[in-house]
């Protein structure tokens, strides 16, 4: 405990702690200002503060203490249990955002290990993610393309078929696979087959998610004829880093994995009756729900990964080559997908406790 301003700033230098209480109204400085030099003295590694006041407490003076950086405020006189009850609430919001990019981190871990390339786009059609495959394939650094349009990239007679593709999906419509010519950083052009999806959660945020197929060579095309089995597009579980979480608090259970197995064995069945049919069958909330029994259970990236192999080792044996072969496609979508809620269940959980 300490009596000052001062005081706290020389503790904090020999213990870091990971809340503080701070009365308002300290007898050298303010607690607006004590959140200033806790935060200039500690950067990144800042506490909680929570502070406590019998001066003000109108909605004003509520706003500017958070807007310092403190996480919560309770005026004097209080009880010890509601004080206990906000520390609380804290540390548990934290730690379902610390899980959330942990997550969101594993997420793009994945991604990365795809040799094709995954991008997102925002509702002003410009990057927000790319993986590794981008700089593979163009030859261009992911860090000069997030924040700017794919146009950019694009042959200028495939652009308009780009564009049209990315409102569709946008506006809620499934759109077939097509094909654009994309320019590499030393002008070479190579063919990009490309499938646009939109991903959105319950709370009714969307983004648009791509997959882009590297057409050159041309290989998946002579696969069958050669009677080779590459697996070129599919994610090899010995491949997959360990992505376990460290402070995972059970393993899902058999019964929710053989369900979740089913539900996703559904989805891209429908998925692929959409795209063969021209049906309009809604997925996406049969992939919100099951992201949600997912997250609920602790899921990770790495159990939505062998749900995906389990699908694939199943379909590619009982299913004819080319059949195989489309759900392969389909999969990689709905793999993605779910991916993406499972990401945006742990960020609404966070949310929601904030509230």
């Amino acid at each position: 405990m300490a009596a000052s301003a001062k005081q706290c700033l020389e503790v904090i230098k020999s213990f870091l702690p990971d809340f503080l209480v701070v009365d308002y109204g300290l007898p050298d400085k303010t607690g607006a200002e004590l959140i200033g030099l806790v935060s200039d003295s500690l950067h990144a590694r800042m506490p909680g503060i929570l502070i406590i006041s019998g001066f003000r407490s109108d909605d004003e003076f509520i706003d500017s203490i958070i807007a310092k950086g403190a996480v919560d405020f309770i005026r004097k006189p209080f009880q010890a249990k509601e004080l206990l009850r906000r520390v609380n609430a804290y540390f548990k919001i934290r730690s379902l955002e610390n899980k959330r990019l942990r997550l969101l981190k594993e997420y793009h871990a994945v991604l990365n290990l795809s040799g094709e390339i995954v991008f997102h786009l925002d509702d002003n059609l410009r990057f927000t993610h790319l993986n590794k495959a981008f700089e593979t394939l163009t030859k261009y650094k992911v860090s000069d393309w997030l924040g700017k349009p794919p146009m950019d990239l694009i042959h200028d007679s495939d652009q308009a078929a780009f564009e049209r593709s990315f409102k569709e999906v946008a506006s809620g419509n499934e759109v077939q696979m097509f094909e654009v010519r994309i320019t590499r950083a030393d002008g070479t052009k190579f063919p990009l087959s490309l499938r646009l999806a939109l991903l959105s959660n319950e709370s009714g945020e969307k983004s648009v998610v791509g997959v882009g197929q590297d057409l050159s060579n041309l290989k998946w095309l002579h696969e069958e004829s050669s009677g080779k089995d590459k697996e070129q597009t599919t994610i090899n579980e010995k491949d997959t880093p360990d992505l376990e979480p460290q402070t995972r608090k059970k393993e899902i259970n058999k019964e929710i994995l053989d369900e979740a197995l089913s539900s996703y064995s559904t989805i891209v069945g429908k998925s692929v009756e959409n795209r063969i049919y021209k049906l309009d069958q809604d997925i996406s909330s049969e992939i919100s729900g099951l992201g949600n029994l997912l997250g609920k259970n602790y899921a990770t990236p790495k159990d939505i990964i062998n749900l995906h192999t389990g699908f694939l080792k199943k379909f590619s044996t009982s299913s004819p080559s080319r059949k195989t072969e489309v759900l392969r496609e389909e999969s990689r979508i709905v793999l993605l997908k779910l991916m993406g809620n499972l990401v945006l269940y742990y960020r609404n959980e966070c949310v929601k406790n904030n509230k």
